[in-house]
């Protein structure tokens, strides 16, 4: 969540004492993480899974192939590939 991205740890500090000071804005942020929670990709523990899986496969059949190990692209469809 951008709302909650600081530069610094002074600019974190200031960014607690904020939020521990105004109950208000904490509950809008606690607001947006639960809507985001149901429709995030960031939560989406099985997009996830899926994902994941087709990075094995990708590096399995690298692997089975005699290739050398690369960077494994995983595209929004759930297909791996090497980069």
């Amino acid at each position: 969540m951008s709302a909650l991205v600081t530069r610094n740890l002074s600019d974190y500090e200031a960014r607690a004492l904020e939020l521990a000071t105004h109950p208000e804005r904490l509950a809008s942020l606690r607001r947006a993480l639960a809507e985001r929670l149901q429709t995030g990709p960031l939560f989406d523990a099985e997009r996830f899974r899926r994902h994941l899986e087709a990075a094995y496969r990708a590096m399995w059949t690298r692997w089975q192939g005699g290739e050398a190990p690369a960077d494994i692209v995983v595209r929004a469809a759930g297909t791996a590939t090497a980069a």
